[in-house]
């Protein structure tokens, strides 16, 4: 979360399917103390999580580009 509020970014919802890891008391209590929304998706509804997965999949092919170009061919495809 720092890296975030160094960068001046807060969090005020977090959008998470429906997994254990999302349901532990760990979770809720610090998201109650960030002050942090919890919203969750509605099961068997992929598209629920369709804007995040394309930003993930953007974020992940910008990342591989950054790392691994060799030469600017290569990042233009």
């Amino acid at each position: 979360m720092d890296r975030f509020a160094a960068r001046g970014v807060t969090i005020e919802r977090v959008l998470s399917d429906n997994g254990s890891a999302y349901a532990s008391r760990l979770w809720s209590t610090v998201c109650d103390q960030l002050a942090i929304t919890m919203k969750k998706a509605r099961p068997y509804r992929p598209q629920t999580n369709g804007r995040i997965e394309c930003f993930h999949r953007t974020m992940v092919d910008g990342w591989v580009y950054a790392h691994c170009s060799t030469s600017e061919l290569v990042a233009r495809i």
